[in-house]
C-alpha cells in the first residue's frame, strides 16, 4: 500500500478557489510525503519524525488528549481523527509505529517550499492509519485528511492542496465551509463532503517551478484578510466572477489542447488575480516579480505566474519543449532561484 501524499501546485483558482462554485485547475508533482507504519501488540503509538528530530510515544487515550501545536500538529491532527473515526466504525484499534519522509524538495527556505507539505503529511499519515486498519477508500482518506488539516490549521483555505494530496492532478471546487464542524466530528463522520474533484490530465508540458529563497507568503493571513476584504467591499464579487470565469475558460481550452486560447485566458486571470490584490491590499504579485515573470516569457515560459496564494513563495512556469524548459532554469538560476527537481504525475 502507498502511505504517501502529493506536493501540489495551483495553477488556475487563486484566490477565487476559497468560493463555491469556482473551478481551480491544480498540478500534482513528485514530491511527496511518505510514511511506513508497523503494527504493535500494544495500544502503544510510536511517532517519529526525522525532519524535525521528533519522537512521540503514548498510549492511544495519550494521543487523543494531546494538544494540537508545535511542528508536529498535521501529524497529531491526523493521529487523533483517524483514532476517532476507526472508533465512529467501531473497528478495534491497533497500536503501531509511524515514520514520515519528506522528500527534500519541501525543506528549501526554512522548511517553505509552496508545495504544500502540511497537506501531504496530512494525507499520507491518514491513509496509514486508515490502511494498517483495513481501510483503503481514498474518498474516505480525503474527508478525514480534510477534517485533521482543519483541526490542526484552522478553518482556512479550501482544501485544494488536501484533496490533490490525495488525488493527483484535478480540477476542483471546494466544499461548503460549513459542512466541516471541529466541535462535532460524529456529525461530520456521518455526512459526506460536496466538493467537486475530477481527475485531469495536462497535455504535453514541461513543468519548471522555482522557490524564492529568504521570502515567503504567510498564506493564513492572506487568506485572512481576503476574506476581511469581500466582507467589507461585496462588490469585489464582480472581479471574482470574473477570475473564475478566465479560469474555467483556460482550463476549457486545456481540456481542447486549444492552446493560444489556453495561454490568453491564464493571463488575462493573472492580470485580474494582481489587480484584486491591489484593492484588497493582499501582496499577491508584487510589481518586481510582475517583471521577473515577463523576463520568464523571454527566457522560454509559454505561460507564468505565482501560484497558490501568489507573493514571494514560488513561481511557476510551463514550457513547451525540454529546450525552453531548459534554458527557462538556466534563467532562474541565474536570478537566484532555487529551481526544484519536480515533475508533473
Amino acid at each position: 500500500m502507498d502511505y504517501s501524499g502529493f506536493g501540489k501546485i495551483l495553477l488556475l483558482g487563486g484566490y477565487s478557489v476559497l468560493e463555491r462554485p469556482n473551478t481551480s485547475l491544480v498540478l500534482a508533482v513528485s514530491a511527496k510525503v511518505s510514511t511506513s507504519i508497523k503494527e504493535l501488540k500494544t495500544d502503544k503509538i510510536i511517532i517519529k519524525i526525522p525532519q524535525f528530530k521528533i519522537k512521540l510515544k503514548g498510549s492511544m487515550e495519550d494521543f487523543e488528549k494531546k494538544k494540537i501545536e508545535g511542528k508536529e500538529k498535521f501529524v497529531l491532527a491526523a493521529i487523533k481523527t483517524s483514532l476517532d473515526y476507526l472508533k465512529f466504525k467501531k473497528i478495534r484499534l491497533n497500536g503501531f509505529t509511524i515514520t514520515t519522509k519528506s522528500d527534500k524538495e519541501f525543506s528549501v527556505n526554512s522548511g517553505k517550499s509552496g508545495l504544500g507539505s502540511s497537506a501531504a503529511v496530512t494525507v499520507a499519515m491518514v491513509k496509514a492509519v486508515l490502511g494498517l486498519h483495513g481501510i483503503t477508500d481514498l474518498n474516505e482518506v480525503h474527508k478525514l485528511a480534510q477534517f485533521a488539516h482543519s483541526l490542526a490549521q484552522g478553518k482556512v483555505g479550501s482544501g485544494f492542496d488536501v484533496a490533490t494530496a490525495v488525488y493527483g492532478t484535478i480540477i476542483y471546487s471546494r466544499y461548503s465551509l460549513e459542512l466541516i464542524d471541529l466541535k462535532n466530528q460524529i456529525k461530520f463522520f456521518k455526512n459526506d463532503l460536496d466538493c467537486k474533484i475530477e481527475k485531469f490530465k495536462l497535455p504535453n508540458f514541461e513543468l519548471i517551478f522555482a522557490n524564492i529563497p529568504n521570502s515567503s507568503m504567510e498564506t493564513v493571513s492572506a487568506v485572512s484578510r481576503y476574506f476581511e476584504f469581500r466582507r467589507d467591499k461585496p462588490a469585489s464579487i464582480s472581479i471574482i466572477q470574473d477570475l473564475n470565469n478566465a479560469n474555467r475558460k483556460a482550463i476549457e481550452a486545456l481540456e481542447e489542447e486549444n492552446l493560444n486560447a489556453f495561454k490568453y485566458y491564464f493571463e488575462y486571470g493573472r492580470r485580474l488575480t494582481k489587480e484584486f490584490g491591489k484593492i484588497a491590499g493582499i501582496e499577491i504579485e508584487p510589481d518586481d516579480l510582475s517583471e521577473l515573470i515577463a523576463e520568464s516569457y523571454s527566457n522560454g515560459a509559454f505561460v507564468c505566474k505565482l501560484p497558490g496564494a501568489g507573493g514571494r513563495d514560488a513561481i511557476v512556469a510551463l514550457c513547451r519543449s525540454k529546450g525552453t524548459a531548459s534554458k527557462l532554469k538556466r534563467f532562474w538560476k541565474s536570478k537566484g532561484l532555487n529551481v526544484l527537481n519536480v515533475k508533473l504525475v
